[in-house]
Order: structure tokens, then sequence, then C-alpha cells
């Protein structure tokens, strides 16, 4: 008789991918889960948009084994809602018999941690290092210590470190692991890196001249520019400032046309390439998939202030596309392996994203046609290597652990 199959619990309080890069890959993984035989729950707000959800339980039409399980919540303000997640989530696991829970927003009880998105104390401090000085700086920061959510977020974070029966930890980076160590060094030995991943099927490798000439006449980009893609929704956070700032060092000649992908506010970053006389080398595409972008482009840059594994990163690099990011970026692991596969170096990291001079000739080095030529040689080994498929065969290996 067949034995049953693993049944698992996936709790993120956002389960909606217009939100970001976590929610979009958490059901990615939970999909490839199922197709290497676990019986998976997705466990979530039922307050959080998304296309197509319901306020019951049921069987998505993705996967016969993923399954949704919206959870009512109500509350005045974020922190109120999250605290009656946490409590619902928690009730509902522990009555359901779960072999493994897998939490990806913190909360104590879990089997599994993964913080997709980052630790919340790792968050806590990059975004401190992004407030900037002055003033403004100083009110930033002020505002987030006293943010009732992050405070509540990182209070369950630390209570599942501390519980007497701490989870199995599985970041999506060595740069995640890291963060672990520094910050609950007691769980280092229950660390297991799961390399972040993507459908690496969903992008297609670079070349194809007549879908990059009918991409870019999609977004609305000329047919015969260099373009660097820059594809972020919070913009802040991502380094658009800091890029707009790079391109401007470059000369003229050698500075690329930057198509940013992705929502928000347009206008502080025009206005920046406005007075630094850029905004002839700019265009905002609005949202667009990656098979679209990485079309589209010659080369990406993501100098992001932080990123626990950067998706984008990942997509470029899956494509056959140049890439250049920060040191607070997980995803720039991958550069070496890539190196090695395509016979030179295909993407660059800077240490840190306000590092203007750094970043534009990271940008230069990135649009050598040699580096062009190393990214696309490189595909085939980092479209394995990045593939939700390897992404969910190592973590059935980690419930085993916590199932044990």
């Amino acid at each position: 008789m067949p034995a049953a199959p693993l049944r698992v619990a996936i709790v993120n309080e956002s389960a909606d991918p217009a939100r970001g890069g976590a929610e979009t890959s958490t059901r990615e993984m939970a999909e490839a889960l199922a197709a290497c035989g676990a019986s998976v729950t997705l466990v979530y707000a039922a307050t959080t948009p998304r296309p197509g959800s319901v306020p019951d339980a049921r069987t998505t039409g993705s996967s016969p084994d993923v399954r949704d399980n919206p959870l009512a919540v109500s509350g005045l303000g974020r922190a109120a809602r999250t605290r009656a997640f946490l409590r619902a989530a928690r009730s509902f696991v522990s009555e359901s018999g779960f072999d493994v829970v897998h939490a990806v927003t913190p909360m104590a009880g879990a089997s599994l941690y993964q913080p997709r998105g980052g630790t919340v104390a790792e968050t806590i401090r990059r975004s401190e290092a992004l407030a900037g000085r002055g003033l403004a700086g100083w009110l930033r920061r002020t505002a987030r210590r006293f943010n009732a959510r992050q405070r509540l977020v990182l209070r369950e974070e630390r209570a599942l470190f501390a519980s007497s029966n701490p989870p199995l930890i599985a970041p999506v980076s060595e740069y995640g692991a890291l963060q672990i160590r520094r910050d609950y060094p007691h769980a280092a030995g229950r660390t297991n890196v799961v390399f972040n991943a993507i459908r690496v099927d969903s992008v297609p490798v670079v070349g194809d001249a007549a879908r990059r000439a009918n991409e870019r006449k999609r977004l609305g980009l000329p047919p015969d520019e260099r373009i660097c893609a820059f594809c972020a929704h919070n913009f802040r956070l991502k380094g658009l400032r800091d890029l707009l700032s790079a391109i401007a060092i470059l000369p003229p000649a050698e500075r690329p046309l930057l198509a940013i992908v992705g929502r928000g506010d347009n206008g502080p970053y025009l206005q920046q390439a406005k007075r630094l006389g850029i905004a002839s080398r700019v265009r905002f595409c609005g949202t667009a998939p990656a098979a679209a972008w990485t079309a589209a482009a010659d080369l990406l840059a993501h100098p992001t202030w932080y990123d626990p594994c950067s998706r984008v990163v990942l997509e470029a690099a899956a494509a056959g596309l140049p890439v250049v990011t920060t040191a607070h970026d997980g995803a720039a692991e991958l550069l070496p392996r890539a190196a090695a596969a395509g016979g030179g170096p295909t993407g660059f990291a800077i240490a840190e994203p306000s590092d203007a001079q750094a970043l534009a000739a990271a940008l230069r080095s990135a649009s050598e046609p040699a580096v062009a030529l190393a990214a696309r040689r490189a595909t085939t080994d980092l479209r394995a290597f990045c593939s939700m498929e390897r992404h969910a065969r190592e973590l059935m290996s980690v419930y085993e652990r916590a199932r044990r």
C-alpha cells in the first residue's frame, strides 16, 4: 500500500502575487512541492486581495494537491490584523495535524521557518540604513521603531528561535544564513540553505531577434538602443535613486536607456532624472512579465539595499542577461557559479548601492560584449540550478528532517 503523501501547511500572511516576489515564490514553491508528492495547504489572511480567492478552503486549478485556506481576520490597523492572523493560523494548523508546518511569516510552533523575504531583524536594519541622514532620516527611523506590526513580527521571530523546540531554518541564500547566525547564533546548527528559485520555463533564453523586437515595441522601447532593465515595485528599497545617479556619471555615449519595469511613484525619480540631465535616457514601462523584459533588455541593474535572494536577478541570469547588483542581495551568490559556467564574468556585485562611482563602473563592465557572451553560455547550468523543481526537492529533504 503506497505511503500517504506528506501533509504540509505553508503559512504566509500575504498570498497576493502583486505584492512582490516572496508571494509569487511561495505559490510556485507550493506547486513544485505538490509535484514532488506532497499535499500542500497554503494558509494566508483572507483580507489579502488575490484574483479568484474564495472564503473557504478549495483546490486550486493549478495543482490538485495545493489547497488554499484563507483565514478570515479583522482588526483596527495592520498590527491587529497580523496578530489575529497568527492566532487563527496557529489554531488551524494545530487542529489539522500537518506533518510539517512551514512558516514564511514567523509563527511560533512552526517546524520549519523560511524567511523568504528575509529575517525581520535584518529587514529593520537595512531599512534604517536606507533611511539616510539628517532630520528626514531620523524621522524615518523613529517612525519605523514605533511601527506596531513590525515590533509584533519581530517578537514572533524571536519567540520562534527562543522556543524549547526551535524549528529548522531554510534561508534562501548564504546571505540569509549569515543573518540567522548573527542574530540567532544558537540556531546555526539547525540552518539548511535552500537557495531561491524561479519557474525557469517562464523565462526564455535571450537571442530571439523577432521576440526582442516585439517586446520592445510592446514596452514602448526603441528597437536599436542598449537597454538596461530595472525591475521592482519598491523603487526606493531596490535602489532606483542610486541607479539614476550612477547613469548620470557615465559619459553620454555610454549611458544605456533605462527601462523601469514595475509599479511605483514615478514623480520623484522623473524629477531626479531631469535634474541630472538624463530624462531622455529613462522610460517608465509599467508592469511586465519576466519573459517580456528579459527579451527586451541587454542587462539588468538591481542595486538593492536589501534582498535575501532577488527573483529578478535569477530571472535575468536564467535568461542569459548580464547582471549588476549589490552585496545586500543573496542572489549575488549566483555570479561566481555563472562565471564558472560561462567562462568569464557574467555579472557584478558592488559593496554598497550608494557608491555611485562603483555602480557606474559595474554598468560599464556589464555592457561589454564578452560579458554578454559569457552570460548566454552560462544559461544551461543556471537554469538547472535556479529551477523551482530543484528547490522543492531540497525542501522535501529538509521536511523529512523536520518530521523526524
